[in-house]
């Protein structure tokens, strides 16, 4: 791929990555909508618990290979002979690893739903789910690491959407079948509101669903990756492929700073404040935290792992000054051109919470939340650049204090003297001092700067626009 290619590549996956992430986001909210509105409370709670289970673990089981495959893909791109045992290499790690994770995936179901009507019942289609949604994410990683992801984001997106419509089928099945259900003629899902559904079948309809689909989309995209590698041309430029010892020792870093990084994020802070300030303001934290992600999360998945794939490319290329500068200022713009209309879009936001006298500390809390998170992915490529060129002292380093924060936060009394707002602000401080730590490493290692030029708009507007938000939450 040449430097031109590289560049055309990393500027349209982002459109693909939009429009994958517009597709998912609006299917799963339907679906989800139609099942509050379909299930009882507690079917509704084993269908939301499960997916939680799956996904938490999924999450910690990859052990790593989320930041490993885009850094070390394209060490094995020379020939489509080393593209496939890279391929082995990883398709067997994440085997072995999702086997052994099985056991701790039954252990939090059986917790969890012990006692629910139907929990029992979707263990085993639960553990389908957990496999196929393993094997998904590690294709996907696979195209993205070496810039197929216009391939594997339109067999996503047409994935997701039938995915959805075979979801809505069940429930409106299941819904007119039952007695009650055909008794109310065509009220169709509006009767299901009153519990009357068959849930078994929505529910194990629902999973078997998406086990079938994520099939069909895992079998379309191998095939799809194996004609790829096998067109890939041989590369004149040779790369060393790492050694295991090297990957092994990447993927443990990775692993531990993606680990330390979910300590400060909403799973497991919501099970921190219902345990330390109580149930209500818990749920307080997660209406704020889940309308602060909106922003947060729609940059993040917008870039992907492009970012990483990106600087991984240029480094395997020899880490050319003037590469890894221009690289550096198109990730760095295109964040910022994300992340600054979403920032004028909270400040409306703000505008119309307080207009309709939402309670205070959400609104607060989400104050708080939304600007640590825009000024986080501005800030995000320092830490690409350390993990890319393998910076484990400067990670190790920079986390410290981070480390330091959250173990005063979570000792003692200290949350609860503080309050919701005080420990969400001591935990964005610590994060934001963490980032800027690494960025100064960078700085002062590779003389890697924020485009001044072109970021300064963004910079005062982050500014300008976090004094105009304070305003107007205190007065």
């Amino acid at each position: 791929m040449t430097t031109k290619e590289l560049f055309a590549a990393f500027a349209d996956s982002h459109r693909w990555n939009a429009l994958v992430q517009i597709a998912y986001k609006l299917s799963f909210a339907l679906l989800s909508f139609t099942l509050y509105r379909t299930l009882t409370a507690s079917d509704y709670s084993t269908w939301a618990i499960t997916n939680s289970a799956i996904f938490l673990v999924l999450l910690w089981a990859d052990f790593g290979l989320r930041k490993t495959i885009p850094r070390y893909a394209p060490r094995f791109a020379s020939s489509p002979k080393q593209m496939r045992r890279f391929i082995v290499g990883v398709t067997t790690a994440q085997t072995t690893l999702i086997t052994l994770a099985i056991g701790p995936l039954l252990w939090l179901l059986n917790r969890w739903l012990t006692g629910t009507p139907h929990g029992a019942m979707i263990f085993p289609i639960a553990c389908a789910v957990f496999a196929i949604e393993s094997i998904i994410s590690v294709l996907r990683l696979l195209h993205h690491a070496h810039f197929w992801i216009k391939q594997f984001n339109q067999v996503a997106a047409i994935g997701a959407i039938v995915e959805t419509t075979i979801d809505l089928l069940v429930i409106w099945f299941a819904t007119t079948s039952s007695p009650s259900g055909a008794a109310s003629g065509s009220a169709g899902l509006s009767s299901a509101s009153s519990g009357s559904a068959d849930s078994i079948t929505i529910l194990s309809g629902v999973l078997l669903t998406k086990v079938t689909v994520g099939a069909a989309v895992s079998i379309a995209t191998g095939i799809m990756l194996h004609r790829l590698v096998k067109q890939s041309p041989e590369q004149k430029r040779q790369h060393a492929p790492p050694s295991i010892q090297e990957l092994l020792k990447h993927t443990s870093a990775m692993w531990v700073t993606s680990g330390l990084k979910s300590l400060s994020e909403r799973n497991f802070m919501l099970l921190f404040f219902t345990n330390t300030l109580g149930a209500e303001v818990a749920n307080l934290f997660k209406v704020a935290n889940d309308a602060a992600l909106v922003f947060y999360r729609l940059i993040i998945k917008t870039i992907g792992t492009t970012d990483t794939a990106l600087l991984a490319h240029i480094d395997a290329a020899g880490w050319q000054k003037n590469l890894v500068m221009r690289a550096f200022e198109k990730l760095t713009v295109r964040v910022a051109c994300l992340a600054l209309p979403l920032f004028g879009i909270a400040i409306l936001g703000m505008i119309g919470c307080r207009n309709l006298c939402l309670d205070s500390m959400v609104l607060h809390a989400f104050t708080i939340m939304v600007i640590a998170y825009l000024m986080e992915v501005v800030l995000l490529p320092y830490e690409r650049i350390l993990e890319v060129k393998r910076s484990y002292g400067s990670l190790t380093r920079a986390y410290i204090p981070y480390v330091i924060g959250l173990l005063a936060l979570m000792t003692g009394k200290v949350v609860t003297s503080i309050g919701l707002l005080g420990t969400l602000l001591c935990i964005h401080i610590v994060r934001l001092v963490s980032l800027w730590l690494m960025s100064r490493t960078v700085q002062r290692t590779y003389h890697l700067h924020l485009p001044h030029n072109r970021i300064a708009l963004f910079s005062k507007a982050i500014i300008y626009g976090s004094l105009l938000i304070i305003i107007l939450v205190l007065l």
